[in-house]
């Protein structure tokens, strides 16, 4: 399975991400896209989907999928991500990176 190829205009290094747009409001949402920061642009779908590895195999739930759920509906995204395990970890990891600049370890 192959995605964008390097020097083509889809191409990023961190991944492509793809979007299903098929109402009146994702229209809208994709219009609000910040286009400096991301290219957008038409795809046809089969080949999309053939190169598209996560539509086949779907990550698996983690652990705190559900707590983060919870969260989320009852206190909102930010609230959500803060708390998240996820999140968590990476403040743990940049703790550790930003001790280790410090003191040069």
């Amino acid at each position: 399975m192959q995605g964008a190829k390097p020097g083509t205009q889809p191409y990023n290094k961190n991944g492509v991400s793809l979007i299903f747009e098929k109402t009146n409001k994702g229209q809208e949402l994709l219009r609000k896209i910040d286009t400096s920061n991301f290219v957008i642009g038409d795809a046809e779908i089969d080949v999309a989907l053939r190169h598209n590895r996560m539509f086949e195999i779907s990550r698996a739930k983690t652990l705190s999928h559900d707590s983060f759920g919870a969260d989320f509906k009852e206190h909102g995204l930010h609230y959500a991500c803060l708390h998240s395990s996820g999140y968590k970890a990476y403040r743990k990891a940049a703790w550790k990176n930003m001790i280790k600049r410090v003191f040069r370890l």
